[in-house]
This record gives C-alpha cells, structure tokens and sequence, in this order.
C-alpha cells in the first residue's frame, strides 16, 4: 500500500514541478493566395467535363464503369463543388460570386487537367458578364475502390488457375471512394493565373461481413465535393486557427506568477511580467523570459520580434529550447503555412 502512496506522490510531485507548460491561443493565418483588391466580382465555371471530344467522352465513360463510380456523379459533384465555393464567397467575403451554369468550357475529363484557357478566353466571359476574374474548376474525378469487386476478381482468378469454389469464404466489406478537384483562378485585369491547384478529400465505410446497403456514397460525393469548393476560397482570405505553444513556468517566483496568469487566461499580464525579467541577472530566469517574450510576440503576428526574443534566448543564455524554436521561427517567416 505504501509502494502504491509514494508513486502516485511521485506523479503529483513531478506534475507540480514540471518546467514547460502548455499555452492554447488564436493566431491569424494569413491567405495561402492574396486576392488582389480590385477583384469585386467573381464567375464561376465548370471544365471538369469532357464535352467536346466523343473519343474523350468515351474514354471518361469507361473509365466510371471500371473505378465503380455512377457515369453522372462526376457531373454532379463538380456542381456540387462550384456551389461551395459559390456560397463562400458570397457569405464570407466582399467579392459577389456568380456560376455560369449556361456554360460548360472543354476539359481533358477523368480527373485530368488541359493546359490553361487563354486570356482572350477569359476576357471575352469577364466583359460580357461583368466579372473581375474567374474561377475554374479545371478537372474533378471520384474513384471508388471496393472489397467486394476485388475479391471477386480475386476468386475468378482462383477458380480459372485452381478449379477450386470456395463457398465458405466471406470477404470483410468496405468502400472507400476518393474525391480530387482541380482549381485555377485567372486574374483578367492583371492577364495572370493567381493560383493552380489540386485538393483532395476521402470517405469510407467498413462492415462485416459483407453488407454495404447503407452506404451512400451519392450523397457522400455530394458533400465532400461542396466541402472542397468552400475549402479552395478559404484558401484566399485569412482566417483564425487555433495553436499551442510551450512555454517556460519555471525558474523564479516571477516566472512562476507569469504562470499563474496564463493559468487564468491573462496573456497581457504575462507578458508584461516576462518583458521585465528579460533583463534579470539569473542566467536562466533572463533565458527563459526571453523564450517566453518570443511566445507572446508570435501570437501577436510580430515574427521578426519573436526571431530576435528567441535568438537571444540561445546565443545569450543558452536556453537549449530555444535554438529549435527559432528554426521553426524563421521556417514560419520563410513559408507563411507553417502552424
């Protein structure tokens, strides 16, 4: 019983005393891709479809058969798509998006993406329509992969090489149907492609034995592709994430009352008390403010301070911690993605 006490006595101990704690807070993440200013209305317009080409055509219908897709969910899911992105830009943001339904430009179908329409292409849509700029989904394609095709396949295989039935097998169940879209938004004042990319999405089921009745994988296309179109626009505007940061609790009563603060959410505070023991004569009190200072710096979006804070920390007062935070410092300078 005593061996029980004195290792849970341990654990509070070692919980209590530990240096490093936790800090959870907002921080402004800035566009992947900046939306110029003078980009007030936006169309948008489907390419994903093969439709001027039979051989294309062909070609995109087979390959539905074989993947296991629906031959019209491809069609509906990029309508889907177009009507995600179509919604955030109209409830998120100042610039009016509008989908030219009435217009199907040719792609290359099946997922694949043709090489970029022309600006007088694109010109001749902004001017009669009005537009700044335009949005196309350039490629979208859903691939299914399911247990029970394969292992069919896999028991014709069988029975042709071996002869052999076997009537007791039972295959675990599961389907798993993959979504990709392709984007490109041209930019008609400026006759510049501001961004080219692909984003993908996956869903799934398993069930055993072998029943998938309740899987609706129309539905599922239906979602995930309206997900990706507000995903990409996300991609434009800044927003707010949510991120956590370690930070030093510990040497000092003064850091220690610091800790207290963030303990009840007062970040000004906290900084305030670490701005002041930057300069203290203990070498890891000044080194450990000095980390702290560059934590508070990073949350207010001040990078270049939190750089010098955080170099200071080590080349100053050896704080070991704080040579991999400055690397991941002037990585987030470098590449703004980084969280």
């Amino acid at each position: 019983m005593k061996k029980i006490f004195y290792f849970f006595a341990a654990i509070i101990l070692l919980s209590s005393c530990r240096t490093m704690g936790t800090l959870y807070a907002p921080m402004y993440a800035p566009p992947v891709i900046e939306m110029p200013a003078h980009i007030k209305k936006i169309g948008i317009i489907n390419r994903s479809l093969p439709v001027d080409n039979k051989g294309k055509q062909t070609w995109a219908t087979l390959e539905a058969i074989m993947s296991g897709e629906g031959i019209l969910e491809d069609k509906n899911g990029s309508m889907a798509a177009m009507s995600g992105a179509q919604v955030q830009f109209n409830m998120e943001t100042f610039v009016k998006a509008s989908q030219l339904k009435e217009i199907v430009l040719p792609g290359a179908g099946g997922g694949r993406m043709d090489a970029p329409l022309s600006f007088s292409i694109i010109d001749t849509l902004c001017t009669i329509n009005d537009f700044d700029a335009l949005l196309v989904l350039e490629a979208f394609d859903t691939d299914q992969r399911n247990s029970q095709t394969s292992y069919a396949l896999r028991e014709l295989a069988n029975v042709a090489i071996t002869g052999n039935v076997n009537l007791n097998s039972r295959p675990p169940s599961y389907s798993e149907v993959f979504v990709k879209m392709s984007w490109r938004l041209y930019d008609n004042k400026n006759q510049l492609i501001l961004d080219e990319v692909t984003l993908s999405d996956y869903f799934g089921t398993s069930k055993y034995p072998y029943d998938l009745g309740d899987f609706n994988k129309r539905d599922g296309i239906q979602s995930s592709s309206y997900i990706g179109g507000r995903a990409y626009v996300g991609r434009l505007y800044p927003s707010w994430v949510r991120v956590y940061r370690d930070f030093y609790r510990r040497k000092g009563p003064e850091l220690k009352m610091a800790a207290r603060m963030m303990d009840v959410g007062d970040l000004d505070g906290a900084k305030k008390a670490w701005m002041a023991l930057t300069s203290d004569p203990r070498r890891k009190v000044a080194g450990r403010a000095c980390y702290n200072t560059a934590v508070g710096y990073e949350l207010a979006g001040d990078l270049t301070s939190a750089l010098e804070w955080c170099q200071k920390s080590y080349a100053i007062y050896r704080i070991k911690n704080a040579r991999n935070y400055s690397n991941f410092l002037m990585n987030r300078m470098q590449n703004p993605k980084t969280r």
